[in-house]
């Protein structure tokens, strides 16, 4: 069960990334899925959400200094 987001404790995590088709790859073959697609915030960089152990919300962040 997914606790609601007012709920105590940790929800959401960010990792910055330097290859977030990579990570994504990488979490999607360990069997986790994106929450959404793999968003281009073009002044931010890419942004990806997965749903990780115990429903906690793992947000990948890759900076536009190193999006190609």
């Amino acid at each position: 069960m997914v606790p609601p987001a007012h709920a105590h404790g940790i929800r959401h995590i960010a990792y910055r990334v330097s290859d977030i088709e990579a990570m994504v790859a990488q979490a999607r073959a360990a069997g986790y899925d994106t929450v959404g697609e793999v968003v281009n915030r073009k002044e931010n960089g890419l942004l990806a959400y997965l749903r990780g152990p115990e429903g906690l919300i793992v947000e990948l962040a890759q900076p536009v200094s190193s999006v190609s």
